[in-house]
């Protein structure tokens, strides 16, 4: 491919940016076969001469343990390096291992400070760790208006995390005006791009008729797509839907199911709920139901 060719040439003459792009290009596999070793030595010909890309996607290797050994101190190193010149990346790079304490001191302050630099130049990743942290008040003090403004400027740009957060913020008027209308609207779009907090939040809304028109049929779809992605919220909300037949026919057998994955997955309240319903079933329903959730754990298992 044409790129390979010209940042090959440029290469030649130890342009440090086009080191660090061949690297990735290698790293990716795009155009070339992936190739891990040649991945690294290109970006290792970038750190050395300090070009950012090529030490903040070299401490990357380093800390996701690809194509050499994990080393957190070594990624620390590196991503120092390009923090001195401003890159965003290596912000909040060095901000997660400051933030988790690998391979340097755990810091939450310095987490924050390094997220909130990386925030400003435009990160939308650090904008959302820079308003949690605000919201929380870990490694600062809480400013929930600040928090509400940056979860703003990440969901703007798609985030979804910040668009479901955004959405409780206005539905719940911490940081801004209360504004059910608007928390739906936020809740919506991270439902709609597969998120699956944003799918049981949407759900509630529609369930409770907050924002929305309530719909039970419509809760029920949104609990649906949100418990399938294995959020145990949604498992056991569908188990009290199925329980009441709410939005659809009343159905022990399904309500069984869902309580049986949601207890599963560690709620324990749903363990209960399972003990009484039983009750009232047939030793043949219950064994449906143990049947269903058994051939359901073994298709979604994993992302439970």
């Amino acid at each position: 491919p044409r790129a390979i060719e010209l940042y090959t040439l440029a290469a030649a003459q130890a342009y440090a940016p086009a080191y660090s792009n061949l690297g990735l290009l290698y790293e990716r596999g795009q155009g070339v076969d992936i190739d891990l070793a040649k991945a690294l030595q290109f970006y290792e010909k970038a750190a050395a001469q300090d070009e950012p890309i090529g030490l903040t996607n070299l401490a990357i290797l380093y800390v996701d343990g690809r194509g050499v050994d994990r080393d957190y101190i070594r990624a620390a190193g590196l991503y120092e390096r390009a923090v001195a010149q401003d890159y965003g990346n290596a912000q909040y790079g060095l901000g997660l291992l400051y933030e988790r304490g690998r391979g340097v001191e755990k810091d939450q302050a310095k987490a924050v400070a390094l997220y909130g630099r990386a925030a400003k130049a435009g990160l939308t990743r650090a904008q959302f760790r820079y308003a949690f942290a605000l919201l929380q008040g870990r490694g600062t003090t809480v400013d929930l208006e600040a928090a509400a403004q940056w979860f703003g400027r990440a969901a703007g740009a798609g985030h979804r995390p910040s668009q479901v957060h955004l959405g409780d913020m206005y539905e719940k008027g911490r940081g801004l005006e209360a504004d059910a209308v608007a928390a739906a609207r936020w809740y919506g779009q991270a439902a709609t791009a597969g998120d699956r907090y944003g799918q049981y939040a949407l759900a509630s809304l529609y369930d409770r008729g907050v924002g929305v028109s309530q719909d039970p049929v419509v809760a029920l779809q949104w609990y649906l797509r949100s418990a399938r992605q294995g959020l145990p919220m949604a498992m056991f909300n569908l188990g009290d839907i199925y329980r009441q037949g709410l939005g659809t026919a009343a159905d022990p057998v399904r309500a069984y199911m869902w309580w049986r994955l949601a207890g599963a997955a560690g709620l324990r309240e749903a363990r209960g709920n399972l003990a009484l319903l039983a009750r009232d079933m047939t030793t043949g329903k219950i064994q449906m139901a143990e049947d269903m959730a058994r051939a359901y754990r073994a298709v979604r298992e994993p992302r439970l």
